[in-house]
């Protein structure tokens, strides 16, 4: 490549020829450049399968991962939000559990429907605003709560529930 280019540009009669010396010197840097290219491209492709043979071990074993736990279906019961900044040493920090502002909402299974509880406040919530990405508010999930499927009726049924039951189940779990 430079080679063909020194070439032509000394057939022009432009300041004179180029010495041979320095052809076959450009000829021999460029051999050099286009072995370490090879080299370096091989050396690429075989990280590139090494990363791509992690990858798939990776999923594998993320699929693997809780197969025990499959068996039972779960159903998100409540949520607790944060939202809060405190300053420390004019540092920002965000998130800091120890201040700020909690609420929960809450799932009812016997109406089908979320409810917010802030303070004294207790308002019915699109499932929308449960699932809403307030973090650039400040806000964000801090704790979450499921219940076992089959165990919701037994828990939070009106008609099914008593002291007694709840008593039991938490033997029970």
């Amino acid at each position: 490549m430079a080679r063909n280019f020194l070439e032509r540009f000394s057939a022009l009669g432009l300041n004179g020829s180029i010495p041979p010396e320095l052809l076959d010197g450009l000829g021999l840097y460029e051999n050099d450049l286009r072995k370490q290219v090879e080299s370096t491209s091989c050396s690429f492709c075989r990280l590139s399968l090494e990363l791509d043979k992690q990858v798939d071990n990776l999923k594998s074993r993320i699929k693997q991962q809780f197969t025990d736990r499959r068996k039972y279906g779960y159903r998100l019961h409540s949520v607790f939000i944060h939202r809060g900044n405190t300053f420390t040493r004019s540092l920002l920090i965000e998130g800091d559990v120890a201040h700020g502002h909690y609420w929960i909402y809450i799932y009812d299974f016997s109406l089908n429907k979320w409810f917010k509880y802030n303070d004294e406040q207790v308002t019915e919530v699109d499932e929308k605003v449960v699932f809403a990405d307030n973090s650039a508010e400040g806000a964000g999930p801090y704790f979450v709560t499921y219940v076992k499927e089959e165990e919701v009726d037994a828990c939070f049924n009106p008609s099914t529930f008593n002291v007694t039951n709840l008593k039991g189940w938490l033997k029970r779990h």
